[in-house]
């Protein structure tokens, strides 16, 4: 495990399967424990299984609910994680700016920042020493 992530748990949703499939391998990489869904009733249905998540990376566009309305959702079953929302279409005087936006296309490098910022955000990495040094 990499020093600097924490172990921190990941849910990822996406309509593409591609795409959370290579999100899922980078984060892994580094050690995160990372779950992924391809729609919103998927991911909640996985949000309610997970005894804690820290950070919910959700698409904008889904097909079956509106991104803001899944984070909603998900923060209601675990109150304290972050949500980043991921989007190839988000304009910044969206509703949805008070959460962290990864824009597609991103890179690696992006990727990991925005998840590391979300964690900051937690109240369980926000206080430890490991995650100051993020």
């Amino acid at each position: 495990m990499n020093p600097y992530t924490t172990g921190a748990t990941i849910l990822v949703v996406d309509e593409c399967e591609a795409i959370c499939e290579l999100i899922e391998v980078l984060l892994i990489r580094v050690g995160y424990h990372v779950r992924t869904a391809i729609n919103a009733a998927d991911a909640l249905q996985i949000a309610r299984e997970m005894p804690e998540l820290d950070v919910a990376l959700c698409s904008i566009e889904l097909p079956d609910m509106s991104g803001g309305e899944l984070a909603e959702s998900i923060s209601a079953i675990h109150s304290s994680a972050a949500i980043v929302f991921v989007s190839a279409s988000y304009r910044p005087n969206d509703p949805m700016r008070a959460f962290e936006v990864l824009e597609k296309p991103f890179t690696i490098s992006e990727l990991r920042s925005a998840v590391r910022s979300a964690l900051r955000a937690t109240p369980a990495f926000a206080e430890s020493t490991l995650c100051a040094a993020l």
